[in-house]
């Protein structure tokens, strides 16, 4: 659970990483609101591949390991992106980029493996687990928001945004840590070792299946419909409310900080009031709220 946790605050410490670069990429390479938008956009692509890194892990072992191995690479891949953007943080544009990218794809590496393991948890509580386990995810996912956007907001004020990346490595390290402790595994719950291009197939005839429900084809198609309807604009709204509005960055990461203050709230709300209402209600309750 030490793990669990530990990689959950690294995902809301995204936040830190996010402003870091924002106040980077435009008060030290001058680059327009426009092109830092589509920077945002190509970094965040290893995200868009976690169902790739999912099936690597769960059917392609390294070292005897279908868990640990992977953790163990996402970790120093952080670890040494985020030092060598501590070291060298302008020197070129070019380094900014894969540095980023490859940053991202580290979380998204470990927020993968991290994710199998809850579902193993959970299936070890089956009429509480669950809800109990999102409620503990979005904790800490938004108490490593509330501390990267605090550490954001005095670091990017009063000095260079390369601190904000050697918090980011030093996390990674602490994950790899941890990692380090953890037992090497052959196989989880009696699941059937399949290779790689075999698992893909498997995957595939399942979402076929899955996607005749009724319940499962909703809601992806909302969540689809979600993210098609609603973009963001961080960078423009970055710009324009430093440039227009002249909010001062630490201003700025303290509204982060109110953002994150609210996703504590809300999974306490979830796990204390709402872990048996109906879902299809709580969604109706978001897009009217």
């Amino acid at each position: 659970m030490t793990l669990l946790g530990l990689q959950y605050f690294n995902q809301g410490c995204r936040v830190l990483m996010l402003l870091a670069s924002q106040d980077l990429f435009k008060s030290y390479f001058g680059l327009e609101p426009s092109v830092v938008q589509n920077v945002q956009a190509f970094v965040a692509i290893p995200w868009a591949l976690k169902m790739l890194y999912g099936l690597l892990s769960d059917n392609v072992p390294l070292c005897g390991s279908r868990r640990k191995a992977y953790v163990v690479i996402g970790a120093i891949a952080q670890f040494l992106s985020m030092l060598a953007l501590t070291l060298f943080p302008t020197q070129s544009l070019t380094l900014a980029y894969a540095m980023l990218f490859l940053a991202n794809t580290a979380m998204a590496l470990c927020d993968v493996v991290v994710d199998s393991l809850l579902v193993i948890y959970a299936r070890q509580y089956p009429e509480e687990g669950t809800e109990e386990l999102a409620a503990f995810t979005g904790t800490c996912i938004g108490l490593g928001g509330l501390v990267g956007s605090l550490i954001s907001a005095y670091v990017t004020e009063l000095s260079s945004p390369r601190w904000c990346f050697l918090f980011s490595a030093l996390l990674g390290l602490l994950i790899l840590a941890i990692a380090l402790m953890l037992r090497s595994e052959k196989g989880v719950d009696g699941e059937e070792q399949l290779g790689f291009c075999p698992a893909v197939k498997r995957s595939c005839a399942e979402m076929k299946v899955l996607c005749r429900m009724s319940e499962f084809r909703n809601t992806l198609l909302f969540l689809l419909a979600t993210m098609i309807t609603v973009p963001t604009f961080l960078s423009f709204e970055y710009y324009f409310l430093l440039d227009e509005v002249q909010l001062s960055k630490f201003n700025y990461s303290m509204l982060q900080v109110l953002n994150q203050f609210c996703l504590v709230l809300g999974s306490q709300i979830f796990s204390k009031c709402l872990a048996h209402a109906e879902y299809r209600s709580l969604f109706l309750a978001n897009i009217i709220f």
